[in-house]
């Protein structure tokens, strides 16, 4: 699926006209999972969420806090205050490469109870042309 989007986006880009093409989600679900953007950082056998940050890679762990943690960043999401604290004073002190691995959980966890029952509830048709 995700190459049909990106020679589609080529086409556009290139002026020429993109042709719909109906997505059946049924079929897309039911695809084997074997991409590379599917999956939790906890499924690599290599991954230790205590590492600190490199301090070549701080300035986007920085960033991102700030932009969607921090209370007065500009795209706040939506967490519980026990996450919200922890995420502040280990960033603030040693902040380690597992730093967000709670709130993602959390917002993961979120979408799943309330975005999903409500996609699966609309028409069929209207969920084909979603990507």
């Amino acid at each position: 699926m995700s190459k049909d989007y990106q020679l589609n986006k080529k086409k556009s880009a290139k002026g020429q006209r993109k042709a719909r093409k109906r997505i059946s989600f049924e079929s897309f679900r039911r695809q084997p999972k074997d991409y590379d953007y599917l999956g939790s950082p906890e499924d690599d056998e290599n991954y230790n969420p205590n590492l600190p940050i490199p301090k070549e890679h701080r300035r986007f762990f920085l960033s991102f806090y700030e932009m969607f943690i921090d209370p007065s960043g500009l795209a706040v999401v939506s967490l519980p205050d026990r996450i919200t604290k922890t995420i502040k004073k280990e960033i603030q002190s040693q902040p380690t490469v597992g730093v967000f691995d709670h709130a993602a959980k959390y917002i993961v966890e979120i979408m799943y109870h309330t975005l999903y029952p409500t996609l699966m509830n609309q028409k069929s048709s209207d969920l084909e042309y979603l990507v």
